[in-house]
């Protein structure tokens, strides 16, 4: 029987050969695009390996901070959504719902940056990226009574659980004091009040029970995040590969920390197939394999996107995979995701 992370290990065989092979791209191609966008050569590899095409990779790799909206919170817990655009409006901000959120708002100008305003100070909104607000919606915790955030960080997710969900405790775990001190204040300044913070590598999380949803929003390499001037560096395939075993065995853990019926979110901000679907198909078919019981992936309920890869660098994934959503700067204007749903029966 075989373990998780030799599936993998397997998978990235596959994926290397092809990253090796160009994607389909010249060297001198390769090289002349990685250097216009700051990428190394196996980033644009695996952009035209997965995207199909030059034109896509360099879609990606063009993108710009500009062309990701630039977008808010409302924290509910404490305003809604049309009390606090008429608050920013009249401060000279011009704001629009986003619509794939109940609560978020998507600046289109502002006078002054968005944490100067008093009503961030006094916790009416966090500041949060397009595509980072859509895990937890997949999540949908309303109701759950036993509700875990895998990876906090400072708490960006973790306090929009609690606005689904401000009644049922919410176990935020990370393995960084300064993150979760930032954590900490964030939830007072947001009144998420119902947050548990745990300084704890995820894991080991089977030692707190069973739970009813998990979100793993998992440390990754961040290729998404290139539109921005903080995250356009090189991401050569050795640093996707360590990503990814990592990525395994918080995976493995957090699956088996589900009680019956409960369901898990696995999200990164990143785009590339091996931290994503290579991933999470390498966990769920050893725990079926292992007898720890019976997983698979649902609809994530997430109104746009696009589908699941299923099909890369001669790996073939089942059709289900297509349930998971994909999110591009160059297609969807939001920062790069990956977001998967599974539920265990």
């Amino acid at each position: 029987m075989r373990s998780a992370l030799e599936r993998l290990s397997e998978g990235l065989t596959l994926a290397r050969g092809a990253v090796e092979r160009g994607g389909g791209l010249a060297p001198r191609e390769l090289a002349a695009l990685a250097e216009r966008h700051g990428a190394h050569p196996d980033q644009v590899a695996r952009y035209a390996e997965l995207l199909g095409s030059r034109e896509e990779a360099e879609g990606m790799l063009g993108a710009r901070e500009g062309d990701v909206m630039r977008t808010l919170r409302a924290n509910t817990l404490r305003v809604d959504r049309d009390e606090l655009a008429s608050r920013l409006e009249a401060k000279g901000a011009s704001v629009r719902p986003y619509r794939h959120t109940p609560y978020g708002l998507v600046v289109e100008e502002s006078p002054i940056p968005l944490a100067a305003y008093h009503e961030h100070l006094l916790g009416l909104f966090y500041i949060q990226g397009p595509a980072s607000m859509l895990p937890v919606l997949a999540l949908s915790p309303e109701g759950a009574s036993r509700i875990a955030d895998a990876a906090a960080g400072v708490g960006g997710k973790a306090t929009q659980i609690s606005q689904h969900n401000p009644r049922s405790p919410v176990i935020a775990l990370d393995v960084s004091e300064r993150k979760l001190m930032a954590l900490k204040a964030n939830a007072s300044r947001l009144g998420a009040f119902n947050i548990v913070a745990y300084l704890m590598d995820a894991r080991g999380i089977g030692s707190l029970g069973e739970f009813d949803r998990v979100l793993l929003d998992a440390p990754c390499t961040g290729e998404g995040l290139m539109p921005f001037a903080r995250g356009r560096r090189p991401r050569p395939q050795g640093e996707v590969e360590s990503a990814a075993r990592v990525q395994v065995e918080l995976l493995e853990s957090a699956l088996r920390s589900l009680g019956p019926g409960g369901e898990l979110v696995y999200s990164t901000c990143s785009t590339n197939f091996e931290e994503n679907e290579l991933v999470v198909h390498s966990v769920l078919e050893a725990l079926e394999d292992s007898g720890a019981g019976h997983f698979s992936l649902v609809d994530t309920g997430l109104d746009f996107g696009d589908a699941g890869a299923v099909e890369y660098a001669g790996i073939s994934l089942p059709s289900q995979f297509r349930l998971c959503r994909r999110f591009y700067p160059h297609r969807h204007a939001t920062e790069g995701f990956t977001i998967c749903r599974i539920r265990r029966s």
